[in-house]
């Protein structure tokens, strides 16, 4: 009754307008009857008001979560001589066994999670005593047996915790990555309950993900997380086993450091501003790289297609713009230091190119314009005979800035000193042995 507000169909009013047309019909052609409505007490007002603006008379019943008569005749009410029990033909051994199986879901501190993880337990009990029943409809015997440890929960959340752990067991990548939690909490509603999806639209939201048809139907055919349904127009769908599950999944979602649950934490705020109509603001170039890493672990979400664009765009700009600033720094050094050479400031010079090489910048392009300039650089002339060396020692700097070039060749005839220096700044590079200046 409750997802007329929580979990609509198709438009909401149109749902409550349909739903007090069906109630009159019901007054009219069943004058003597009484209709049921089962809810959640947090929408009794919701529901009183359609009732009353429809002037439909009503009765209060306010359920209670189930105590331990009402947990044992959950188990053994299919045992008595009715139609029910006739068709189920079930039965119990030993014959304490359901004592046993409401001490342990009575253990739950949740009272509003016993009926949910009694459902769980009976069902997996069931289906594990009797896996071809529906075929058979043999009579079916649930033991101590079948009631081993992997069924023993005492709380829901726990139950949930093992479900999960089968998950990452089954498909590792996917539980890794926060797809599972991600698919999981796309059938959460805003108010934390249980929401039905179509199969179509889950399988459009993840055609990115590989194998992800084989994990969506591994989810389904489990039961105990997602559930098979029919949508309103008749199509596949599945929603969450049970309302109780939304607030823990959810906790679990909202906790997760999983790359999926990462990137999901960096897009929501931009895609909350784009819902309120807001323009937001671009991903900064350290976020798009958490997204790009989380993107096999979560939904695409197609309304942000343009702003990651825009900020993969406006990310290579700012990087182009860095890089050709600090290349303008670095052929300032480097020129200065060539001019140095000219004018026998050698030890002027090899600072400079000292400082141009420290520039954080592609390593590779550092080298080749180093190496330009100490070819084109003649100095063999200008010197004096007793220093003949000297103007060699910032050129073969130079061209070894960067350890995978050819080093040792060119640095050979360096005396000692350069081939410290070189060192100190480039620990990866091993200078050859010194030879006299």
């Amino acid at each position: 009754m409750e997802e007329v507000f929580s979990n609509p169909w198709e438009d909401r009013e149109k749902e409550i307008a349909d739903f007090q047309n069906a109630l009159r019909q019901f007054r009219e052609t069943c004058e003597k009857d009484r209709l049921l409505l089962s809810f959640r007490s947090d929408y009794f007002t919701l529901v009183r008001k359609i009732l009353d603006d429809d002037n439909i008379p009503w009765g209060e019943l306010e359920l209670f979560p189930l105590d331990r008569p009402g947990i044992l005749q959950a188990i053994r009410g299919v045992m008595e001589k009715t139609s029910l029990g006739e068709f189920y033909r079930l039965a119990f051994y030993p014959p304490v066994l359901p004592d046993t199986i409401c001490d342990d879901v009575s253990k739950d501190k949740n009272s509003s999670h016993v009926t949910p993880l009694l459902q769980y337990q009976l069902d997996k009990l069931f289906h594990k005593a009797a896996p071809d029943w529906e075929m058979t409809h043999d009579p079916v015997t649930i033991t101590a047996g079948h009631y081993s440890d992997e069924f023993r929960k005492e709380s829901l959340d726990a139950l949930l915790e093992d479900e999960l752990g089968f998950l990452k067991n089954d498909w590792p990548r996917h539980t890794e990555s926060g797809l599972a939690l991600d698919v999981l909490t796309g059938y959460i509603t805003d108010q934390m309950t249980a929401a039905e999806r179509p199969d179509s639209d889950i399988c459009a939201a993840y055609a990115h993900v590989a194998d992800f048809a084989s994990f969506f139907d591994y989810l389904k055919n489990r039961r105990s997380l997602l559930i098979g349904t029919a949508s309103a127009d008749g199509q596949q769908a599945a929603r969450l086993a049970h309302d109780s599950l939304a607030p823990l999944l959810y906790a679990r979602f909202k906790n997760s450091t999983a790359p999926g649950q990462r990137a999901w934490q960096v897009l929501e705020p931009k895609l909350n501003d784009l819902n309120k109509g807001i323009a937001p603001t671009l991903i900064s170039p350290e976020d798009l790289q958490i997204v790009q890493d989380g993107s096999q672990g979560m939904r695409r979400l197609p309304q942000l297609d343009e702003l990651i664009k825009a900020s993969r765009k406006d990310a290579e700009n700012r990087e182009r713009e860095r890089t050709e600033n600090y290349l303008y720094i670095f052929n300032s050094f480097a020129d200065v230091g060539i001019e140095l050479i000219y004018t026998l400031e050698h030890e002027k010079a090899l600072e400079k190119f000292k400082t141009a090489v420290a520039m954080e910048f592609d390593p590779t392009v550092k080298q080749q314009k180093l190496t330009a300039r100490s070819k084109r650089c003649s100095f063999s002339s200008q010197k004096p005979a007793e220093d003949r060396t000297w103007p060699a020692k910032p050129l073969r700097f130079c061209g070894n800035c960067h350890p995978p070039q050819p080093s040792g060749r060119r640095l050979k005839n360096a005396c000692p000193k350069i081939g410290k220096t070189a060192a100190n700044l480039l620990p990866s590079w091993k200078p050859c042995p010194p030879a006299p200046c």
